[in-house]
């Protein structure tokens, strides 16, 4: 299974995924507290950045090399619209199965 995220060692070519690479909560940052305003847009938070840039010392030729990753986060419009109310019926379980 081949991944499209895959990081080269500059040096001799060694693949890493990212996950060897980068610690999610580095990468991601950990806000401890936000602040927004009343139509939900950020005033404030406290806690970490984002880190996108990792420095790693190559496990087969020992050499240091530097990855920068571009994360890039996209919305979409065409998702359930979760306001609706949804009902799903639920039968009584029984202990007998019918026989014909």
């Amino acid at each position: 299974m081949a991944s499209k995220h895959i990081i080269k060692c500059c040096h001799c070519g060694a693949e890493y995924l990212p996950a060897e690479i980068f610690l999610p909560n580095e990468l991601l940052g950990k806000p401890k507290s936000i602040e927004k305003d009343l139509t939900g847009k950020i005033i404030n938070y406290f806690g970490s950045n984002m880190n996108t840039t990792e420095s790693y010392c190559c496990d087969y030729c020992g050499r240091k090399f530097k990855v920068d990753a571009n994360v890039k986060f996209f919305v979409d419009s065409k998702t359930k619209d979760f306001k609706n109310t949804y009902q799903t019926k639920l039968s009584k379980p029984s202990l007998f199965l019918k026989e014909d």
